[in-house]
């Protein structure tokens, strides 16, 4: 397939060369799709629940481990401009679908490289994920007799989560197939941990939450380090269904800083918002009324 004016431009002995406007003036349109079609995924999973009877006294507790095996086929993505341009202009005359979206001006510059979803990757990943739950009435252990009152009850919740692998792969089967290793970039750490402690007493609950990632390598061979955060708060019920509610987001003020201008940073962020706290230590207080 030729466009005249292409072909007229390519034939100058400078070739074709786009003006700077020509160059910053290519837009487009994020699309749908009428020809998508489901993902198929085949999911392994095994583990068990520990769950002791004969440790009354040390509480309540319970132990749970599941490994997980998940691979996804024609995952739903997004195809990017560069990739619809690469897909296009290597096609067997210029027959790719996705020639459609690219929309050129009489002179035959792009102007347009319009974008949408298709079932372009798989995924692949495994791990395992660690639940433990502990809860103990503190009079069961000072306060046997009631002479001190009402010591209250405290609650423990720590999530773990080892991932092993996440892959993906990108026009799988075709010469535009790339094969990437996530494991340990931003948002696929390999370690992940959330606990939560909660000490109720009377009409007063006191919460203290922690949440450790593990480094990340998206910058190798610098790494972001791996990081703590730390949330904290306190309710107390003064009326039937009416409670006061105060709290503190990020308690020692961590910041991870990235940097702007990375493209995988969204734009006006130091930060990657989604998966690090990007505002900092934040205080926040209400009123919840239930009816």
């Amino acid at each position: 397939m030729s466009i005249p004016a292409i072909q007229a431009r390519a034939d100058t002995p400078t070739g074709f060369v786009l003006t700077q406007a020509e160059l910053q003036g290519t837009g487009g349109f994020q699309r749908g799709n009428p020809n998508l079609i489901q993902e198929t995924g085949d999911t392994a999973t095994f583990g068990f629940v520990f769950t002791p009877t004969f440790m009354d006294w040390a509480g309540r507790i319970s132990l749970s481990a599941d490994y997980y095996d998940i691979e996804i086929e024609d995952a739903i993505a997004q195809v990017s401009r560069q990739n619809t341009i690469d897909i296009c202009f290597n096609s067997v005359g210029l027959s790719s679908p996705l020639c459609g979206n690219l929309v050129r001006d009489v002179n035959g510059a792009l102007i347009e490289v319009n974008t949408g979803a298709a079932n372009s990757r798989t995924l692949k990943t495994s791990g395992v994920d660690v639940q433990f739950n502990w809860g103990q009435d503190l009079n069961n252990w000072f306060n046997e007799d009631g002479e001190l009152g009402d010591l209250g009850s405290l609650n423990l919740t720590v999530n773990y989560t080892w991932m092993r692998e996440y892959t993906t792969t990108v026009f799988p089967g075709t010469v535009f197939e790339t094969v990437t290793d996530s494991l340990g970039t931003l948002g696929n750490f390999r370690h992940r941990v959330n606990a939560g402690l909660i000490y109720r007493l009377d009409n007063w609950l006191f919460s203290f939450d922690a949440e450790y990632v593990s480094r990340a390598n998206d910058y190798a061979p610098e790494f972001i380090p791996s990081q703590w955060f730390f949330d904290a708060g306190v309710r107390y019920e003064f009326l039937e269904g009416v409670t006061a509610i105060f709290g503190v987001r990020n308690l020692t003020d961590e910041f991870v800083l990235i940097g702007q201008g990375d493209p995988n940073i969204p734009t006006g962020w130091a930060t990657e918002p989604t998966v690090y706290d990007g505002l900092g230590r934040r205080y926040f207080a209400g009123i919840r009324w239930e009816l």
